[in-house]
């Protein structure tokens, strides 16, 4: 890893379009980043939740209400889709989620910045994309799960083609986001798969053989940012170095980089320990989300020198996108990035 490439911007960064995105970032943090989100804008801006209205409008599925348990505890009955009893299963079928659509018009406003010099030359275009699993597990009859979820991944996986053959695959990077999965691991939420650990290194496995080599592949791994607070406080790093570790000797591709949020409280050396038992191939960087208003430069200052006892290099980066932050203090974020790189030194 070098000065140039020492931040991630983990995806949200709501301002008020793609344009404005890709430009702000660019004059902020342009010389410490290799790859620019276009910051999910509009629907996008609360993560998954625009895909209930693509749920809503898909013809084999209906709405019904269901007990369930939340993410962050809370535990009412709520709206789920299900299969409608009267379509065989041989007609399920997803039309498009949008992925592909908002990255293609995304990309065309990221070149043509590109061309004009606003953006870096060997910057690399960066879309995010939820796991099929994140979807599912929140808004589908957990009865349905297994079905639904083949028939989304079918379709997901379609959106990436799309996207692979829309855009230059040398100017874009790939990053499946990975946070539900820390809810079923952690037991915060109940889940049908049997084998958790197995079954969700094998789906990340899955879904980062699909990106070719040539596009890079990222994972972020996240323990969630609603109302800033995380679904579990993780103990440490231990269940995010396992499910690195699982992905990595999995993937049959070059994995290019993962991210680990860091909590605000966590500067002790105890969080980070762990992070001496990763078995990553020299290319895979790792990014630490390390980064938070509240404590500043200083804040990030303790925790990189927790990080730096067990691991020799890495970036930073926030835990979490930006998403539930207001738009006017997004310019300080990306400055707070900016100023923190700046005191990285790399042997």
């Amino acid at each position: 890893m070098n000065q140039s490439s020492c931040v991630h911007l983990v995806g949200s960064v709501p301002l008020v379009d793609a344009r404005q995105v890709f430009c702000k970032v660019n004059q902020l943090v342009g010389p410490h980043v290799v790859r620019i989100p276009d910051g999910e804008t509009g629907p996008r801006s609360e993560w998954i939740r625009w895909q209930m209205a693509v749920m809503e409008s898909t013809a084999f599925l209906e709405r019904k209400t269901v007990k369930v348990r939340g993410l962050y505890g809370e535990s009412n009955e709520r709206s789920v889709f299900a299969p409608r009893k009267n379509v065989a299963e041989a007609n399920w079928k997803f039309g498009t989620l949008g992925y592909a659509k908002a990255a293609i018009a995304s990309f065309g406003i990221f070149a043509e910045l590109k061309e004009a010099g606003d953006i870096r030359p060997g910057t690399r275009f960066q879309v995010a994309l939820p796991t099929p699993l994140a979807p599912i597990t929140s808004y589908v009859d957990p009865a349905h799960f297994f079905g639904v979820e083949a028939i989304y991944h079918e379709q997901m996986l379609a959106e990436v083609n799309e996207i692979l053959s829309a855009i230059p695959n040398d100017q874009l990077s790939i990053q499946w986001d990975t946070a539900v999965e820390f809810a079923i691991l952690e037991e915060v939420l109940p889940s049908p798969l049997s084998g958790r650990m197995i079954d969700i290194v094998n789906r990340l496995i899955r879904l980062g053989n699909q990106i070719p080599a040539g596009v890079e592949l990222g994972y972020h791994f996240c323990y969630g940012d609603s109302g800033h607070k995380h679904f579990k406080e993780p103990d440490n790093s231990s269940l995010l170095v396992e499910v690195a570790n699982g992905v990595s000797a999995g993937v049959g591709r070059q994995l290019d980089w993962l991210h680990f949020p860091v909590p605000a409280s966590r500067d002790d050396e105890t969080y980070f320990e762990s992070l001496g038992l990763l078995r990553l191939p020299a290319e895979t960087a790792v990014y630490l989300g390390l980064i938070h208003m509240r404590d500043g430069q200083a804040g990030a200052k303790r925790r990189i020198k927790a990080a730096s006892k067990f691991i020799s290099r890495f970036g930073i980066a926030a835990e979490c996108g930006f998403g539930r932050r207001p738009m006017d203090v997004i310019e300080k974020i990306l400055q707070l990035h900016a100023e923190v790189a700046k005191g990285l030194t790399f042997q």
